[in-house]
């Protein structure tokens, strides 16, 4: 077993209120691939990144991540031509991955005309976006006999991140953790909230369209720019509201 980061244990104990918080990648391609090529690439993205191949498991006093032992093929889905490929797609989406039982992936491949679309899902709580985007090019790279175009690392913890600092980095890093430290006040000094947020005892996934025109998106950059805030700040208040 492999003991489980705080970053996990905060992630699963949020589950029973907010889900998941899976990510799901579809892309279409020119050509397909057999299950055993996709369950090879799946392995090659497992190997590279161990915790995939497990599952997580709460305990009394550390939670810990626990391998797998049934096969890649358990996580991979080869599936004929649907008559709605979308209705499909966003079926497919829904369904929600128990990382307490499974391997917390899933590659599901259907064939579409000439090609086909495969759609990768990975719950939150074995990686970011930033690992999204590294498994997806470590399985995109098997799948068309290429190396990694970039060196992997299968670390997950805070130290591998800040081995990366040096010294004249320590007062970016002072600050960065006493906001951070402040945050618990700050949230306890805020106005209470007018109106409560919609409770739903549906498993199923929850997607909203957000769209932003050009013009209103430059306004919103020239509005977050004085205030120190980002683009993704505003994005994360829209979704609040």
């Amino acid at each position: 077993m492999v003991v489980a980061e705080l970053a996990d244990v905060g992630l699963f104990g949020s589950m029973d209120r907010y889900g998941d918080l899976g990510i799901h990648a579809v892309i279409d391609l020119a050509k397909s691939f057999s299950r055993a090529e996709l369950e090879g690439a799946l392995g090659a993205a497992i190997r590279a990144f161990p915790v995939l191949g497990r599952r997580y498991v709460p305990g009394f006093w550390r939670d810990r991540w626990q391998k797998v032992e049934g096969p890649v093929g358990d996580a991979v889905h080869v599936l004929a031509e649907p008559s709605d490929l979308e209705a499909e797609t966003e079926k497919w989406a829904r369904r929600p991955i128990d990382s307490a039982r499974e391997r917390p992936l899933r590659l599901v491949s259907f064939a579409h005309g000439q090609g086909s679309r495969l759609i990768l899902s990975i719950t939150h709580l074995a990686v970011d976006g930033g690992g999204v985007a590294a498994v997806g090019h470590v399985i995109g790279a098997h799948l068309y006999g290429q190396a990694p175009a970039l060196p992997v690392d299968s670390r997950r913890s805070v130290g591998s991140v800040l081995e990366g600092l040096r010294w004249y980095h320590l007062p970016v890093l002072a600050r960065d953790v006493a906001g951070t430290l402040a945050l618990p006040l700050k949230t306890w000094t805020a106005a209470k909230r007018e109106r409560h947020f919609p409770t739903r005892a549906s498993q199923q996934a929850i997607w909203r369209h957000v769209t932003i025109p050009e013009g209103d998106l430059e306004r919103i950059k020239a509005r977050c720019r004085p205030a120190g805030a980002s683009i993704n700040d505003a994005l994360i208040a829209a979704l609040a509201r």
